[in-house]
């Protein structure tokens, strides 16, 4: 990409900035199609490197053979499975969603330099810190009436328990997304390209959020990625900041600040008793693990097929698990190519953590939301998973990129472009 015009470079970051900008708005979309504006931008951006031979085919460097052959797995159990049991069409559906986020993606993200990258986290950070804003401040124009804001936005916006989704229709989905915002914060931050003012604004959003999105695991990973960050990239702290940020907290929980009634019913509990089948539908979803242990000692080698398992559970609902549901409706093959897609993705932090530590910082802290939510969501082929992650990752995998020959021209240590 490198060596093409300067117009057909800056149409084809635009593209994909916005489709970045435009990933947590989850609604800008078909009611019943999972492609949104976001996805249409990403398209078109893969247009421009196509007919600019940009796109790279080898975006994990010496890893993508592994990359591919794992995606390959996993898709291929899935359609062994659903060709068994009748349901090539949901296969076909289903694998394209993985193939667009799992193939296309990392060609349009893990490519290009560090200038490149760094408009990409900033179109990112701008468009989830936005989002926030215009969440809250529909929230309070509507008085935070659920009847009011359902009319208008949607029963997901609001729930009628008091859960903020805001533009991501579900609140668990809508933490995820602020929890992988929030080391790309810290990193524009550490590497002095966010003033404080933003980054204090910035932050307080983020933290509201997943506060006012009442997710027990949101909250918790809310602390595991501000921790892995400081500790993988060596932050410093300033004693002063540490000092005044938890005289905040102190203050705001010591003299009986108010809480969101959502927080206190699913969240409060098990904080109090650190129990965590106090925590939000913890319950439920481990009686739909244990169903899918049931049904994995049948689904070794053969699943019940793609989008199937729902339509076999007594629960009438697939099992929040992406290892259990590939598992199951894929067989163990399934589950083998999706350990080593998750692998590759954790090799290329680990890779960079000591030549370049805030890098490897904010990729693997990104990281560790997906894994944390791997285990609490179904499939998760939407780009509102992935893509955070392929960009946290872009860093460590130019490296690999900058061993290959080919691609040594493209890495994000290159020049600007």
């Amino acid at each position: 990409m490198l060596g093409h015009d300067q117009s057909g470079i800056s149409v084809t970051r635009l593209l994909v900035a916005g489709g970045l900008f435009f990933l947590p708005y989850m609604f800008l979309r078909p009611a019943t199609i999972l492609f949104t504006l976001s996805d249409s931008l990403f398209v078109l951006g893969a247009l421009f490197l196509f007919a600019g031979r940009g796109v790279s085919l080898s975006p994990f460097g010496s890893l993508t053979p592994y990359w591919y052959a794992g995606v390959t797995l996993m898709l291929g159990a899935l359609l062994i499975s659903s060709i068994a049991h009748d349901a090539a069409d949901r296969w076909l559906s289903v694998a394209m969603q993985y193939a667009f986020s799992f193939v296309c993606l990392p060609m349009i993200l893990l490519n290009g330099n560090r200038e490149r990258w760094l408009s990409f986290v900033r179109a990112f950070v701008a468009g989830v810190v936005i989002m926030e804003i215009l969440t809250f401040s529909i929230l309070i124009y509507y008085d935070w009436s659920f009847e009011a804001l359902r009319g208008r936005f949607g029963p997901e916006f609001l729930t009628g328990m008091g859960r903020v989704s805001g533009f991501l229709g579900g609140a668990n989905l809508h933490s995820a997304m602020l929890c992988m915002c929030l080391p790309f914060v810290f990193y524009l931050r550490a590497t002095r390209k966010m003033p404080l003012p933003v980054f204090a604004i910035a932050v307080g959003l983020i933290c509201a959020g997943v506060f006012y999105s009442a997710s027990f695991t949101g909250f918790i990973t809310l602390f595991v990625v501000t921790v892995a960050f400081v500790v993988i990239g060596r932050v410093r702290i300033p004693i002063r900041l540490a000092a005044g940020l938890t005289a905040m907290v102190v203050a705001y929980f010591g003299l009986g600040a108010p809480t969101p009634s959502a927080f206190e019913k699913r969240v409060g509990p098990a904080l109090r008793s650190i129990d965590l089948e106090q925590a939000g539908t913890f319950g439920a979803r481990v009686d739909l693990i244990t169903e899918a242990w049931t049904m994995a000692d049948k689904t070794m080698v053969i699943g019940v097929g793609a989008d199937q398992y729902r339509l076999m559970s007594e629960f009438d609902a697939p099992v929040h698990n992406s290892y259990m549901l590939l598992w199951v409706e894929g067989g163990f093959p399934a589950l083998v190519g999706w350990l080593a897609i998750l692998g590759i993705l954790g090799l290329g932090g680990v890779l960079i953590r000591r030549q370049s530590p805030l890098d490897a910082a904010v990729g693997l802290s990104v990281f560790a939301v997906f894994l944390i939510f791997s285990v609490t969501a179904a499939h998760m082929y939407a780009r509102v998973w992935i893509a955070p992650v392929l960009l946290a990752l872009a860093p460590a995998f130019s490296r690999l990129h900058a061993l290959a020959p080919a691609e040594n021209s493209r890495g994000l240590a290159g020049k600007s472009a």
